[in-house]
């Protein structure tokens, strides 16, 4: 081979052995770049502070209130968890206070509000929240009985928990049934159930307070992840003192709930027209 046939190879090596180092290090560039913006996306996700809930009234920590600037297109309201246990949503200023359905995904790190349509997109709107992780009679006298502190009594059923979102799941056992013991002042108490269940309709439960009983016909709520508060009836406490609340199947078809708890609320006696009395 002459030399300049010698010369020319080993040009075009140099040449290609630095096209090929510019090359390497061009991927490991766009690669290291790459990486830096998913870290800092998933550094993003990871970051998100949960949605805080805030307490008008310090006499009152268990009522808490968000104010939504704009309602969704679709009145899907999404909040970043964890927030204290949910057990009733409505829109403030609801003299009924309807109870609105909510909704944890598994993790419960998402918790989603489902408007109800009389609540138009677009618009802005405060919300009311009742929570309590433990059982507690709260400071205004209403009584939360929650899945976080009950006892359990059967085979299958059992306590499943996230921060922020307890129940008692499991349940496909019809002797497997949930007990509570509370204090309680004698009087009148609306009862609410909070619960979940995916089949369809079929399965029948009795709360029973004291010697008070409620019968109730499981509606299906979406999911197992879609809660719904649902009013039962009233019931009358007699005495001051330890009262029982069981809640039991009558009737299953499917499985039973994810049985989140239960509230009573004192009913208030009408007040009496002062400006007729003598």
């Amino acid at each position: 081979m002459s030399n300049f046939s010698m010369h020319t190879t080993q040009s075009v090596n140099r040449i290609f052995s630095g096209l090929m180092v510019s090359l390497v290090l061009m991927i490991m560039l766009v690669s290291t770049q790459v990486s830096g913006q998913t870290e800092q996306t998933t550094g993003k996700v990871s970051k998100r502070q949960p949605t805080e809930l805030q307490i008008p009234d310090s006499d009152l920590p268990h009522l808490r209130e968000l104010k939504v600037e704009s309602i969704p297109d679709d009145r899907k309201l999404k909040l970043t968890g964890p927030v204290p246990h949910i057990v009733r949503v409505w829109v403030k200023g609801d003299p009924k206070q309807k109870a609105i359905r909510f909704q944890f995904n598994p993790a419960a790190t998402e918790i989603t509000i489902h408007l109800p349509k009389s609540q138009t997109p677009g618009d802005s709107t405060t919300l009311s929240f009742l929570v309590s992780d433990n059982s507690a009679t709260l400071s205004d006298g209403v009584i939360v009985l929650s899945a976080l502190d009950s006892e359990v009594v059967g085979d299958e059923a059992g306590l499943e928990t996230h921060p922020g979102n307890h129940r008692i799941g499991f349940w496909n056992h019809a002797d497997d049934y949930v007990k509570w013991s509370f204090d309680a002042p004698a009087g009148k108490y609306q009862v609410q159930l909070v619960y979940s269940r995916a089949p369809a309709t079929g399965t029948q439960v009795t709360i029973q307070i004291d010697d008070s009983q409620l019968d109730y016909q499981l509606v299906r709520t979406g999911s197992w992840y879609i809660y719904d508060t649902v009013h039962l009836g009233d019931v009358s406490v007699e005495d001051a003192d330890a009262h029982t609340a069981t809640v039991k199947v009558k009737k299953i078809k499917k499985g039973v709930m994810n049985l989140k708890g239960l509230i009573l609320t004192p009913v208030k006696p009408p007040q009496k027209d002062s400006s007729n009395s003598k």
